[in-house]
């Protein structure tokens, strides 16, 4: 309610964007959101599973083509900072919710799936920085393309998933690897003991 209340606030005083996107006070509402769904997932999956089976499949691609229609409406209506980013939230928020509470999804391919979760967390780390490299480099050789266009979309998205997927492979992997080998020495530290006094 907190989170909620700070928007409410800086959307009345109408503050700028950076108010409502880079603040940490504003950052509290995805947080609080994503609890919240963790903490009523199973009354969420409950009422979501009384619909029809053959509905579940299509509900995912329903909130996709929504995503896709309000950005369009709200790039074309010059909201896409205001009512078009929240409605754009709410509608992630379903998703969320939906993905969870659901085993079978329409033309997604359990291991299309695994890949694209595993560079989910490298994508949001470094898309920012790849797009802006894209664009410096597109200028440079002639494209005229501006940070709100679809356009710059559609030319750093394979460099965002080829950069993501090199952080994942060469920087997450060996970093999990060692979390893996530390945790298994917590759980068996006589072991350890053993080893050690063999060599010695």
């Amino acid at each position: 309610m907190i989170s909620v209340l700070y928007h409410l606030i800086v959307i009345y005083l109408e503050r700028g964007w950076e108010s409502r996107y880079f603040a940490f006070s504003a950052a509290s509402l995805p947080f609080a959101t994503g609890a919240l769904l963790y903490w009523y997932s199973p009354l969420i999956k409950s009422y979501y599973q009384r619909l029809q089976p053959r509905i579940h499949k299509f509900v995912p691609a329903f909130l996709y083509l929504l995503l896709a229609l309000n950005w369009y409406v709200a790039m074309q209506l010059g909201t896409a900072k205001t009512a078009g980013f929240y409605i754009n939230y709410i509608i992630c928020a379903l998703m969320v919710a939906i993905l969870s509470s659901s085993t079978e999804h329409i033309a997604i391919s359990k291991s299309l799936d695994s890949f694209l979760g595993r560079l989910s967390y490298p994508i949001y780390l470094i898309h920012y920085q790849v797009g802006f490299v894209v664009l410096i480099f597109a200028g440079t050789f002639g494209v005229t393309v501006s940070r709100n266009q679809f356009l710059l979309f559609v030319l750093a998205l394979p460099f965002v998933i080829a950069a993501s997927w090199l952080m994942a492979r060469y920087i997450e992997d060996p970093i999990d690897q060692v979390r893996a080998k530390v945790k298994k020495r917590k759980a068996h530290p006589e072991t350890d003991k053993v080893k050690l006094s063999q060599k010695s």
